[in-house]
């Protein structure tokens, strides 16, 4: 092998590593969180208190399910205008929807008896991971 054959050897391995690497980086870059991954954030969320009024989750939350769809599957779930709930949001937009079961407590207010709330919906942007929008229904 020749000088010449050998830096083009080298050359052209060199440029394979280096895309190679372009093609792990953009897929780590581009990678949505998994199914796991949106329950976990959905509990951390559920834990804490829900401003303005709300408690964390009084029991550990049950029946839990995560399901990825688009804007508009999430408004017709939800019994919701996608406007009010997502105003900037594309309804063709893919999110996590995780639902769950639990009991969540308004602020207590002496002499008023608080009605509780058992289900909490989640909406989560599967690029970020950041909560979208959150529906508490008793």
């Amino acid at each position: 092998m020749g000088k010449t054959e050998f830096w083009q050897c080298l050359f052209s391995c060199l440029i394979v590593f280096s895309l190679s690497a372009c093609v792990r980086e953009s897929d780590v870059i581009n990678k949505d969180i998994d199914q796991q991954e949106a329950i976990d954030i959905a509990l951390e969320i559920a834990s804490m208190s829900i401003p303005p009024d709300i408690s964390g989750s009084e029991v550990a939350p049950s029946n839990i399910h995560a399901e990825k769809m688009t804007i508009e599957e999430v408004s017709k779930r939800l019994n919701s205008n996608p406007q009010d709930a997502f105003p900037e949001v594309s309804l063709d937009t893919q999110v996590w929807l995780v639902s769950m079961d639990g009991i969540w407590l308004r602020a207590s207010v002496p002499g008023v008896i608080q009605q509780s709330f058992h289900h909490l919906s989640i909406v989560i942007d599967p690029k970020t991971g950041s909560e979208i929008f959150m529906d508490l229904q008793q």
